[in-house]
């Protein structure tokens, strides 16, 4: 058994913590945040940002799906600037397909819609609405992801809502290769 060493207590400065840089850490609140307002542009990018990094993400993950299972194929279509589909077959059988779309909101829809049929813009599985906490855009899941970790009243990141549309997509294949 080794010895201990006797530990060396560091006597506390009495005066402000001094840097290299002589900068003064003095103590302070980290709520100084004031509510943000957000332009009907600023709500437009996001929502055409927001869904441009869906459909990157659902075409850069099928790209690697493909590459990591042999006879495992993909297809994947742009019918608009608007929407995309794509499916996934193993040995020629598909075992999962959806669409994703940006709705127009007259319809009582969210901002982007999900569908494990096809782009079918009268139906969805998931619906995510975009949003501000006050502070921030993001977007909301209305079906709040089927039990899983997100909150209805979370605001999800374009990443956060690509990984949760791919979730739900993967979900059913892995359920029917499974079987």
């Amino acid at each position: 058994m080794e010895a201990r060493k006797p530990q060396q207590s560091t006597p506390v400065p009495a005066q402000p913590l001094v840097s290299t840089a002589d900068t003064v850490f003095t103590p302070r609140s980290s709520n100084l945040s004031l509510p943000k307002s957000f332009t009907d542009l600023d709500k437009d990018r996001a929502r055409r940002e927001g869904f441009e990094y869906v459909a990157r993400y659902f075409a850069n993950s099928l790209d690697e799906l493909k590459k990591r299972h042999a006879g495992l194929d993909v297809d994947s279509h742009r019918p608009d600037n608007d929407s995309f589909t794509c499916a996934v077959y193993v040995n020629g059988g598909k075992v999962g397909q959806c669409g994703i779309w940006r709705s127009n909101q007259h319809h009582g829809m969210g901002d982007i819609c999900y569908s494990q049929d096809n782009v079918v813009r009268n139906s969805y599985n998931e619906c995510l609405n975009l949003a501000d906490n006050g502070q921030t855009l993001g977007f909301r899941a209305l079906m709040g992801g089927y039990g899983r970790s997100n909150s209805p009243e979370q605001l999800l990141t374009n990443e956060g809502m690509s990984e949760h549309l791919w979730e739900m997509f993967f979900e059913v294949v892995k359920q029917r290769m499974s079987r």
